[in-house]
């Protein structure tokens, strides 16, 4: 498990950063909405030595979009003929 940073927003005034060990930023966004249910996430990052150096590597947010799900057509009176006997 790798620790990422995940930076958001509580209540749209505050700006927070905690740190969540996980497998995937996915992982770790899903922790913070968990811990924070109200929260705006803006980003995540994870540091890190590589073989030759240090870097960083920035992670957007998943997209909070909600698409509704349509309901079914109302069914079709069915008429009944009485010469398909």
């Amino acid at each position: 498990m790798n620790t990422l940073n995940v930076r958001f927003m509580d209540n749209g005034t505050t700006e927070h950063v905690r740190k969540y060990k996980a497998i995937s930023a996915g992982q770790a966004f899903q922790k913070c909405l968990e811990e924070c249910p109200g929260a705006w996430l803006i980003g995540a990052w994870r540091e890190g030595r590589y073989a030759d150096g240090y870097g960083i590597t920035t992670y957007e947010p998943p997209s909070a979009v909600k698409v509704e799900v349509a309901e079914p057509a109302p069914q079709e009176e069915q008429m009944k003929f009485p010469f398909a006997k």
